[in-house]
């Protein structure tokens, strides 16, 4: 980005200084606001120009973007250019009337540039210019530039979170209150230990939850963790951290910077092979250059595998020829049990197998998987998982045991070792392993398999690009910006058959909801496994407005709703309180009472799932979809919560999402329910692409409106029958 350094210097050393908050704080005008306009005729003449304000200025741009009059751009850059000048006289006359006994803000002590950083853009300007320093025509050209793109990605990924950490520091507490990454205006309330506090705060809408590190949002000090928040009350549990004294106010936010210095050393050395022409590293540029896998054995262009077994899919990927294979699993196709079969086997012949994703549960689902099948065909292992320092990523099983140090982790004796990007990209495991296995690797940069990519002969990635993709924070060149799935595969809803393995076989979805979900999401390519339909709910009395199986999309009426929304989660609660009287038929035909574990309740937003976890019973399962990808359950209910466009809190990108849309839906293996105001099927668009979008979520409403017809006319044939 331009003057990205310096801006990020000049922050670091905290130059800026926010004169409304000066004036606000410290000045009282016979003008009926503090804007800067209102404060001009303090000290400056009035403005003249076409463009009075920033309203103008939109409306100008937007003729501009219509007519094209270069006048109209003059127009605004005048205003602008006034702005500026207002800005500087500002500071002038506050300085000119501040009183002379008030003292000096002195801030920090002046520093340059920290060496450490003027080293790093030094590093990063030289390989940048190597890199980039031959003929276009040249055969690893391609390679280079996705390389230079990629030197920096963790720095860049960064400095959002940072910018906005600083950006915290200078707000009020009235601001922090209204900053949904914060929980604001606290004010401690009890003490019921040195270690522990509650602390009162007003209501507002959060996104912090129990489990969450956090500090002072006004200092970005550490302070502690959230051992729980009472929503009803409005009040938070607070463990202090070590050498933290309790505070009587404050305002919090979530504490969470990891160190990302191992991954970029790592991306310098893959750096370094292709600038001395060295023969490593080869997994890392065939994915680079988005070649064909190559297989032993196998000629370009002939599918990876003639059917979808396991010892074909074993056989691809023992006979990968320092290459990389893409294993797509959606929804319920098995990609964990399948993974976990194809590791036992390569262990059984010798090879040293990788384990890694983008968080420790993750990692330990697998693991978990792979020690089943071990103890089932009775083959025993020795393996190693790198935990961190939180005891939720330490993993214990029969043959792998945790440890958080790396000195610990034999990379040699192990035939498993396992943990996040950090561990692989650790010199320490430079090559160590034959084959490393990224699972969920729609959500893993292209940055972090690269960084991996250092540690293995082979890779091999298990994801569904069409379901949760990474979460990026900063704007990278390129395509360094893009999940592993995403640069690989590009707008390619399934993997073709000579570049990957896709499994076609869902053991979670009924034949309705499968219906819905190959067609949108999967090019017709999925199907059910006969035994699915076998599961149903048996509706002893009913309940108005669903069916008891497939897709059921019901409107609720609500106005000026944005991230929480009371009227859809009393509809919510109804349903939840009456689905639980109701009978579950398992596949195996066994039947029993529907309990909390068999509903799942999903909503985009974390205030709303606040909301609906303080008024469903304590035992109900209720998140975003991040949290619920993996799991399945006999029903799922899916709260939209916003009420229009204008109350959009993000973007028709988020909301209407297709990955998330066709995680929440897949959760469900007999039915979903979706609540939402029919407002959300008449959005404007922009794009193309938002229209795509909404359209996905038209098509859903529609198919939820054939299923209910359907069975209302077969409920009707019944009826009619029974009457002759």
């Amino acid at each position: 980005a331009v003057a990205e350094e310096q801006l990020d210097n000049l922050l670091r050393k905290q130059k800026f200084v926010d004169l409304y908050k000066v004036v606000r704080e410290s000045v009282r005008t016979s003008e009926p606001g503090y804007s800067i306009k209102n404060l001009e005729i303090f000290y400056m003449e009035k403005r003249e120009g076409s463009v009075a304000n920033a309203v103008d200025s939109i409306v100008y741009y937007n003729q501009w973007r219509e007519v094209q009059d270069e006048q109209l751009l003059i127009n605004i850059a005048k205003y602008n250019e006034i702005d500026c000048i207002s800005t500087q006289k500002l500071r002038n006359w506050l300085l000119k009337i501040k009183p002379n006994t008030h003292s000096w803000f002195s801030g920090k002590e002046e520093v340059t540039v920290y060496a450490k950083t003027a080293q790093n853009e030094a590093q990063y300007e030289e390989y940048k210019k190597h890199l980039l320093d031959c003929n276009s025509d040249n055969k690893s050209y391609g390679v280079r530039v996705q390389l230079a793109n990629l030197l920096e990605f963790h720095k860049r990924e960064d400095k959002p979170k940072h910018w906005a950490r600083f950006d915290r520091q200078d707000k009020f507490d009235d601001e922090l209150i209204d900053d949904s990454e914060c929980l604001g205006g606290l004010t401690l309330i009890e003490n019921e230990s040195l270690s522990i506090g509650k602390y009162q705060f007003p209501p507002q809408e959060y996104k912090l939850k129990e489990g969450d590190q956090i500090e002072n949002a006004s200092t970005g000090k550490k302070f502690g963790l959230i051992l729980g928040i009472d929503e009803e009350k409005c009040v938070v549990k607070i463990k202090y951290g070590s050498g933290v004294f309790p505070e009587k106010n404050l305002s919090i936010s979530q504490a969470s910077f990891i160190e990302t210095n191992s991954l970029r050393s790592a991306i310098y050395k893959v750096a370094d092979v292709i600038l001395k022409s060295e023969n490593s590293y080869n997994a890392v540029f065939d994915i680079l250059n988005k070649a064909t896998p190559k297989i032993s054995g196998k000629k370009v262009g002939d599918p990876i595998v003639s059917s979808y077994d396991l010892d074909n899919i074993t056989n691809a990927i023992f006979n990968l020829n320092e290459s990389y294979l893409f294993i797509q699993g959606p929804p319920g196709a098995g990609k964990t049990y399948t993974t976990a079969h194809v590791i036992v086997e390569l262990m059984r012949r010798g090879k040293k197998i990788g384990v890694s994703s983008n968080s420790h549960k993750a990692i330990h689902n697998l693991l978990k998987k792979i020690e089943e099948v071990a103890l089932l065909q009775n083959f025993k292992f020795s393996g190693t998982h790198k935990a961190g320092s939180n005891k939720d990523s330490v993993y214990s099983g029969t043959f792998i045991h945790s440890t958080d140090k790396y000195e610990k982790i034999n990379f040699y004796s192990s035939l498993l070792i396992s943990g996040t990007a950090w561990l692989f990209a650790n010199d320490r495991c430079d090559q160590a392993i034959d084959y490393l296995f990224i699972d969920e690797a729609g959500q893993v940069s292209v940055a972090n398999v690269v960084a991996m990519g250092t540690s293995t002969k082979n890779i091999v990635l298990i994801g569904d690009q069409m379901q949760l993709g990474q979460p990026i924070q900063a704007v990278h060149p390129g395509e360094a910006g893009l999940s592993i799935l995403e640069f690989l595969l590009g707008e390619c809803a399934t993997i073709p058959q000579d570049r990957g393995i896709f499994l076609e076989i869902t053991r979670r979805l009924n034949s309705k909801i499968c219906k819905f979900i190959s067609d949108a999401f999967y090019e017709g390519r999925l199907d059910y496994h006969s035994s699915n339909d076998n599961r149903f709910i048996i509706f002893e009395n009913e309940i108005g407005g669903i069916t008891n199986d497939g897709i059921c999309a019901l409107p609720v009426s609500h106005f000026g709703c944005s991230q929480k929304c009371v009227e859809e989660g009393l509809e919510i609660k109804k349903y939840y309180q009456q689905l639980l009287k109701q009978t579950f038929v398992d596949n195996d035909g066994t039947q029993r009472q529907l309990t909390h574990d068999d509903i799942l309740v999903v909503t985009p937003y974390n205030v709303q799932v606040n909301y609906l976890k303080s008024i469903l019973p304590k035992e109900a399962k209720v998140g975003t979809v991040d949290k619920f990808q993996g799991q399945e359950a006999p029903i799922v209910l899916i709260s939209m919560v916003t009420s229009s466009a204008e109350d959009l809190p993000r973007n028709i990108e988020f909301l209407y999402s297709k990955n998330r849309l066709n995680v929440a839906v897949s959760r469900a293996q007999c039915l979903t329910i979706i609540f939402f105001n029919k407002k959300l099927l008449d959005i404007p668009c922009k794009t193309v692409e938002q229209m795509k979008l909404v359209n996905t979520f038209c098509w859903l409403n529609n198919f939820s409106n054939k299923l209910t017809a359907e069975k209302q006319e077969v409920s009707l044939e019944e009826m009619i029958v029974e009457a002759t």
